[in-house]
């Protein structure tokens, strides 16, 4: 079945708002597990700073929170898991951006924009 575009546009709308429903907790728990970190160099400390502040990914934890409620589990204890799946996510981004050498995404800087990669 095929919808209009504002059908489309109100059905992505839910989508969003239901995974920052689901993931903006473990999203935010994940941040705070990284900028808790006792990090002497202050360049790297500056650039997970700058990385937190931009990053918006609650794709992973909301997915796994609504995949164990599909299934009759308990969403709320997949948070351990979700903001695992997070950091890595994190992780995976930040060495993509290196290796690519992406300075600009979604209209601001990466952090080897800002920073450089060395």
């Amino acid at each position: 079945m095929v919808g209009t575009r504002d059908e489309f546009e109100k059905a992505a709308e839910e989508v969003r708002k239901l995974f920052n429903e689901r993931g903006a907790k473990v999203l935010e728990e994940a941040a705070v597990s990284i900028l808790r970190e006792k990090i002497e160099c202050v360049e790297v400390k500056e650039a997970l700073s700058h990385f937190m502040s931009h990053w918006r990914d609650v794709v992973r934890p909301s997915l796994v929170s609504l995949a164990c409620e599909a299934v009759g589990g308990d969403p709320s204890i997949t948070a351990p898991m979700g903001k695992s799946l997070t950091l890595l996510s994190g992780a995976t981004d930040i060495h993509d951006d290196i290796i690519d050498k992406t300075m600009v995404k979604e209209k601001g800087h990466t952090v080897v924009g800002r920073f450089g990669g060395d």
